[in-house]
């Protein structure tokens, strides 16, 4: 199976949302919609192409039930509202996130060649005595993926990205790392804990996030990444 993130640049798309007004069932006044997450739009999207009579997305605080369009709260089920599909196409700008690209100065590391002593020393406690091959690093990675999503809550979304690197693990480096990057620049919890970990050289995650690291530091990785950042793109 083709990993849903590494999707040609035309293939179609869709954006969800659920229905934001304070009484969502209320007849009066205007509809408003608030959009799900990269990640949690991905999830809702992937159930919904699937063949099943029944289609229940799982997020990690909600049941989205896609047969009725009704996103159903896990804390109380009678906390329901409306989800609607928008499709798009990936020609359509989904606009920069700002607490994704507009982090102050001191707190923004990219993975290029001058990432500096902290990122140097983070993959290197990590690769001493290892050879590993692409498909041992992804895997890996993948796991590390779950281990740290179940610690701050996220397992729905852990097991996504996961499935993704799975899918693509004895393919070409080249997609393996396009499909790293697509899943890195997610809205998620991924890119904020790959970052963390760099800055402060959590050797706590040592043993879960460099294998994602070493694939997103590698030369051919930013040449792609360049190249993904070259489609059209306007305020958010």
């Amino acid at each position: 199976m083709v990993s849903q993130a590494i999707k040609g640049a035309d293939q179609p798309r869709a954006q969800w949302y659920w229905k934001s007004n304070s009484d969502p069932w209320s007849p009066n006044g205007n509809e408003e919609w608030t959009k799900y997450s990269d990640i949690e739009s991905a999830i809702i999207e992937e159930v919904f192409n699937q063949k099943n009579k029944t289609k229940l997305a799982e997020l990690d605080n909600y049941s989205i039930n896609l047969n009725d369009s009704i996103q159903i709260s896990k804390s109380d089920p009678n906390k329901q509202r409306q989800i609607k599909r928008v499709p798009t196409s990936r020609n359509e700008s989904q606009g920069l996130r700002e607490e994704r690209f507009f982090l102050t100065p001191e707190m923004s590391k990219t993975f290029t060649d001058d990432w500096g002593k902290e990122a140097y020393i983070f993959l290197s406690q990590w690769k001493k005595d290892k050879e590993l091959s692409d498909a041992e690093i992804v895997k890996q990675a993948a796991n590390g993926i779950i281990i740290e999503g179940k610690k701050l809550g996220q397992r729905c979304e852990s097991q996504y990205l996961a499935r993704q690197i799975i899918a693509v693990k004895n393919k070409k480096k080249e997609e393996i790392y396009k499909c790293c990057i697509q899943l890195y620049t997610m809205e998620c919890f991924l890119y904020k804990l790959i970052n963390k970990a760099l800055r402060e050289t959590d050797k706590s995650k040592n043993t879960a996030l460099p294998q994602l690291a070493k694939i997103l530091k590698k030369p051919k990785t930013s040449a792609i990444a360049c190249s993904l950042s070259t489609r059209p793109k306007t305020a958010a």
